[in-house]
């Protein structure tokens, strides 16, 4: 059941019901084993645990029908101008890897006057995460805030910090003090810090994070991709957008405001040459039937550089050369999920698409360019996971200008630093690891919809707050 408001070129979701699925955590398998063996047992003992959102960003049993996916109410949004729907290929900036995205940011900060707001799925206490905290704390805005998702009080330096492997690591467990300490600095020092997506004690809501990277200045530049703030993802292949246009930036401060109080909104955005798409993690798979049908329907060619593709987008791409379209896929040779990599290599060879191994380290970078006509890009995985559980931002461009950049920053140095993949995986690994992702997201699915079922039964009979739409910042 859904509830759709349209203002402007502004459309607003709100579902009553949910579609979760599992987010991947590190090294040879998508998840923690004891994170999937504690969902098994919560689904078999405690099938339906009460759920809330307090604003300090914990859970709280006062507040239970405090959705985080729901969106209802009034909603007030400022519809752009048509004069500012031009063509954006001026406003935007394609950054490549973390330096030159540092070195913007950095100077972007530094000349904020009313607000900078950051939101990230991964900060840590290690040398990035003090240059972004000194930027902020020497920053003359009236107005800082940091969103951080939950997923770095359990993951730092891409270690799952309860395994018994890393117990006995003394410089890690230095690195998660660090990062506790940096963000009691940062709150010391006048920047606000929430946490969001909270977890529950047996770890059933570690899938369901909040996977977007975003930063606004002043209502006037944004910055989206795929770049955290921790050390190894800055030392990763990945890109940022910046962009300088203010209706984009209040579009992306009301998103963030509502993510802000609790509430995560769905949402599409209209500026011409540029459409975003936000997705709350429960209306995911309806925004993303436009975007299917845009991979689908290709031609001609398509480019997908990604690490962690996966089915359904593997199914659209299929559709796409049976209808002529040439498919090339850049992926990293050293993945630091394992069973993702051997999934890709398996699932392009039995496709026959062409597959590229990146050889410049881990590539963290997400995009598809389609017909030299489309780019689809953000902070979506491409995979099962973030394409039906996880909040994400993607926004598809047709400036022709900013699709020659990318191909020329991108896709042409990329694929000079590709090699071939030639050799072969057989199908019992392939239908294997195949297998294992898919019953990790289904087990993913029906946790997470028993611990929300309280909070749908108390909304379906009007219990329970109502929290307010998506509206314009005072």
């Amino acid at each position: 059941m859904r509830d759709t408001i349209s203002i402007g070129p502004y459309h607003l979701y709100s579902f009553a019901d949910s579609s979760l699925v599992w987010r991947g955590s590190k090294s040879n398998s998508l998840i923690p084993h004891r994170v999937l063996f504690l969902m098994l047992a919560i689904l078999m003992a405690t099938p339906c645990i009460g759920t809330g959102w307090a604003h300090d960003g914990s859970r709280s049993h006062e507040d239970a029908g405090y959705s985080r996916h729901l969106v209802r109410g009034d909603a007030r949004v400022e519809v752009p101008a048509e004069s500012t729907r031009e063509r954006l290929s001026s406003q935007i900036e394609i950054l490549v890897d973390s330096e030159e995205f540092w070195n913007r940011l950095e100077a972007d900060i530094a000349s904020a006057e009313e607000y900078v707001h950051i939101q990230t799925m991964s900060f840590e206490g290690d040398r990035v995460g003090h240059l972004l905290s000194a930027a902020l704390m020497a920053c003359d805005a009236t107005d800082r805030r940091m969103l951080v998702d939950s997923y770095s009080q359990r993951m730092i330096s891409d270690r799952f910090l309860l395994s018994p492997l890393n117990w006995f690591d003394c410089a890690l467990w230095k690195e998660v003090f660090n990062t506790w300490r940096l963000v009691d600095r940062l709150r010391s020092g006048g920047v606000a810090v929430k946490w969001t997506n909270p977890m529950d004690p047996l770890l059933v809501r570690f899938p369901a994070r909040n996977h977007k990277k975003i930063v606004l200045v002043d209502d006037r530049i944004v910055y989206l991709g795929g770049i955290n703030f921790c050390e190894h993802n800055f030392q990763w292949h990945d890109m940022m957008l910046r962009i300088e246009h203010p209706d984009i930036a209040r579009f992306l401060r009301n998103d963030f405001m509502a993510t802000w109080d609790g509430q995560d909104v769905c949402a599409t955005g209209d500026f011409g040459t540029m459409k975003l798409y936000l997705f709350d993690g429960r209306c995911n798979g309806s925004l993303l039937a436009a975007i299917f049908d845009l991979i689908a329907g290709a031609t001609e060619e398509i480019y997908v550089v990604s690490p962690y593709v996966s089915f359904p987008f593997f199914d659209k791409l299929r559709q796409a050369e049976q209808n002529g379209a040439v498919v090339t896929l850049i992926t990293p040779e050293k993945n630091n999920k394992g069973i993702i990599r051997d999934y890709i290599l398996w699932e392009a060879q039995r496709s026959g698409f062409d597959l590229r191994l990146y050889q410049g380290g881990m590539s963290h970078l997400k995009a598809v360019l389609i017909d030299d006509s489309i780019l689809i890009m953000g902070s979506s995985n491409l995979d099962y996971f973030s394409s039906t559980l996880q909040q994400e931002i993607i926004a598809i461009i047709t400036d022709q200008a900013v699709i020659a950049a990318f191909k020329a920053r991108v896709i042409v140095p990329d694929l000079t630093n590709c090699i071939k993949f030639q050799g072969r995986v057989g199908n019992l690994i392939g239908y294997g690891r195949y297998g294992t992702i898919k019953v990790m997201g289904k087990l993913s699915v029906l946790a997470n919809r028993a611990m929300d079922l309280p909070q749908t039964i108390m909304r379906r009979h009007g219990m329970g707050a109502r929290p307010g739409g998506l509206s314009a910042p005072k």
